[in-house]
């Protein structure tokens, strides 16, 4: 499961542009590519089962990329769909 610890605002992040909403979507978004990541390194393949007992957060975060990219109208930006290919997702 992912836990947020709530931490005073370093000063670049008070004075960031961009609304705290999509740094902590970002920052969700890296911490479970890095969660993919580790599992490819234990696996050696991307193929979470969406019911991932060890990691249910996992699983369901796998089955979301993939929901999404096949989309007609794509919600992964092109940075994301980069990463996921470079580790062979």
């Amino acid at each position: 499961a992912i836990t947020f610890h709530e931490e005073e605002d370093t000063e670049e992040e008070q004075n960031s542009s961009q609304p705290m909403y999509i740094v902590e979507y970002r920052d969700k978004w890296k911490y479970m590519y890095d969660q993919l990541c580790a599992y490819k390194a234990r696996n050696g393949h991307c193929l979470v089962p969406h019911r991932y007992a060890q990691n249910k957060s996992l699983g369901y975060w796998v089955l979301e990329q993939r929901q999404q990219y096949k989309k007609k109208e794509r919600r992964l930006d092109s940075y994301r769909i980069q990463k996921l290919n470079d580790i062979g997702f």
